[in-house]
């Protein structure tokens, strides 16, 4: 699809902006072409920073598009590569996306303490960083969290 575009951007960098835009537009099937274009290029190339950024993409998408597995997948594989290329950034918001994932889609109960370590070690991995929307998406997605437990306490005074 973007290999049709003749500029000094590589062919990846444009289906993987294009398909960003898609995602932001809510236009998820779009999105998915354009960022599976750009992650199997990355895949090919082995350019693994950039392959775990268009997984986290791509896992937000299935999650969108209801697809619990293939959100998983992609997610696992997007914290995988940040743990092992040391990405703070990508590793909090993929955590972030899994947990929020696993909490639409898996039993509530069985998941909320795998949930709540996510969130948590988000929050500290942003805690860490100059990226304060990180930090506060990290806060949020903990009160949201203890509040959908019941616990507005713990949502108003710890986070």
């Amino acid at each position: 699809m973007a290999i049709q575009f003749k500029t000094q951007i590589s062919a990846p960098h444009i289906a993987g902006l294009i398909g960003i835009v898609y995602l932001e537009l809510t236009r998820y099937e779009d999105a998915r072409n354009y960022l599976l274009e750009a992650y199997d290029f990355s895949k090919k190339k082995n350019n693994a920073l950039i392959q775990g950024r268009f997984a986290e993409k791509i896992a937000l998408v299935e999650y969108e598009l209801l697809n619990a597995d293939s959100s998983e997948k992609y997610f696992d594989q997007a914290i995988e590569i940040a743990q092992r290329s040391k990405d703070t950034p990508l590793l909090a918001r993929s955590l972030l996306g899994k947990g929020k994932m696993l909490l639409r889609l898996a039993d509530k109960e069985k998941s909320i303490e795998v949930v709540r370590s996510y969130y948590e070690t988000a929050l500290l991995l942003a805690s860490n960083l100059d990226n304060k929307a990180l930090y506060f998406d990290a806060l949020l997605a903990l009160s949201k969290l203890a509040l959908s437990n019941g616990d507005i306490d713990i949502a108003l005074t710890m986070y």
